[in-house]
C-alpha cells in the first residue's frame, strides 16, 4: 500500500511544477496523492482483504468454502468511501508533519520522533473514518442467506443503527484508536527509514 502512495504521490508531485520551485506541496496535492494511493491499493487487495475477514470471523470457514461464498467485492463502496479520506489525511498530516519540522527545530526527525509525528497522523485519519470501517467489516462477512439481495451501504448503516444504536458504529474504537495509529506509523516509519537507506547505498 506504502508504494501506491508514494507513486501517486510522485506523480502529483512532479506535476505540480509550480510548487516544485518552493519546494513544500500544498496540502491537496499531499490529499489527492494520499487518496489515490490508498483507493489504487485497496481495490487490487480487496477480494483477499474479503477473504481474511470471512476464516477470522466465520466459524468453520476455509479458503474454499470462502470463495465459494462469492461477493469478494461486498463492502467495497464504504471501503472506498472511507480509504479516501483516511489514505489522503493520513499521507496529508504526515508529509505536512515532517516537512513542518525541520523548520521548527533546524534538524530531520529521530526515529522515535518519526514514530510519534506518524502516529499522530494514523491518528487523525482513524478519527475520520472509524464508523465506515465498521460498516465495511459487516458487509464482508455476507452471512445472510444467498437468496436475499447484498444490503447497500446506507441499509447497512440503518440496520446497525436499529438494532445497536449509534455505539453499534463505534464498537472496537478503544481499541483500534491504539491499534491502527500504531500499525500505520511503524509501516510509515519503516518505508521511510529504509527508502532512505537505500538512497544513501545508491549514492555512495
Amino acid at each position: 500500500m506504502l508504494v501506491f502512495y508514494q507513486v501517486s504521490f510522485d506523480i502529483v508531485f512532479t506535476r505540480s511544477l509550480s510548487d516544485l520551485l518552493i519546494y513544500k506541496i500544498l496540502v491537496q496535492y499531499k490529499f489527492l496523492a494520499g487518496s489515490l494511493g490508498g483507493a489504487f491499493g485497496t481495490l487490487v487487495t480487496y477480494p483477499l482483504d474479503v477473504l481474511r475477514v470471512r476464516l477470522a470471523l466465520i466459524p468453520n470457514s476455509t479458503w474454499s468454502s470462502s470463495l465459494k461464498q462469492g461477493g469478494l467485492f461486498q463492502g467495497l463502496t464504504p471501503t472506498m468511501i472511507g480509504i479516501i479520506p483516511y489514505s489522503g489525511t493520513s499521507w496529508m498530516v504526515k508529509q505536512s508533519l515532517h516537512e513542518l519540522f525541520p523548520t521548527v527545530t533546524n534538524r530531520k526527525p529521530t526515529l522515535l520522533e518519526s514514530l510519534i509525528l506518524n502516529t499522530f497522523a494514523g491518528l487523525s485519519a482513524q478519527l475520520a473514518t472509524y464508523p465506515l470501517d465498521i460498516v465495511r467489516r459487516r458487509m464482508q462477512l455476507g452471512i445472510s442467506d444467498a437468496s436475499d439481495p447484498a444490503p447497500t451501504t446506507s441499509e447497512m448503516i440503518k440496520l446497525l443503527v436499529r438494532k445497536e444504536g449509534i455505539r453499534g458504529l463505534t464498537k472496537g474504537f478503544s481499541l483500534n484508536i491504539i491499534k491502527g495509529p500504531i500499525t500505520l506509523s511503524l509501516s510509515l516509519t519503516t518505508y521511510d527509514h529504509l527508502r532512505a537507506w537505500i538512497n544513501r547505498k545508491r549514492k555512495d
